[in-house]
C-alpha cells in the first residue's frame, strides 16, 4: 500500500469515527475536517486532523491514527491493518492533582500512561 493510500484509508477512518461518534448522528452532512502535514525535525510524519470537538493524528512511519478529544485525552486508536478498535471509555475522568496536605494513602493512584 502507498503512503497516499495510507493516508486516505486514515483520513477515512478518522470521518467514519466522528460520525459515529458525533452528537447529532442523524445529520447527513459530512464533519467538515481541518488538515494539516505533520513536520517534526524537518522531515514529514504524517498528517493531523480536526473535526468538532475530535483531533486525530496519523503517523506514518507507525501507521498509527490516534484520536483524542479537544483536551488531548485519547479515546481510539487504530493500527495498520488491524480491523479492531481500541476504545478509551468517553466518560474517562481526567487525572487530578492533590492539594498540597492530602495524602492518598487510603486511595488508588491512577495509572499514567505514555500516550
Amino acid at each position: 500500500m502507498t503512503p497516499s493510500q495510507r493516508q486516505s484509508r486514515a483520513r477515512k477512518r478518522f470521518l467514519q469515527w466522528c460520525r459515529d461518534h458525533s452528537s447529532t448522528p442523524e445529520d447527513p452532512n459530512e464533519p467538515s475536517i481541518v488538515e494539516r502535514v505533520l513536520i517534526c525535525d524537518g522531515f514529514f510524519r504524517g498528517r493531523r486532523f480536526a473535526a468538532d470537538v475530535f483531533r486525530g493524528i496519523w503517523f506514518l512511519e507507525e501507521d498509527i491514527l490516534k484520536i483524542t478529544n479537544e483536551n488531548g485525552v485519547t479515546l481510539a486508536r487504530f493500527e495498520a491493518d488491524d480491523t479492531t478498535i481500541h476504545e478509551s471509555p468517553l466518560n474517562h475522568v481526567p487525572y487530578e492533582r492533590k492539594q498540597p496536605g492530602e495524602h492518598a494513602q487510603d486511595q488508588e493512584q491512577p495509572q499514567r500512561r505514555a500516550a
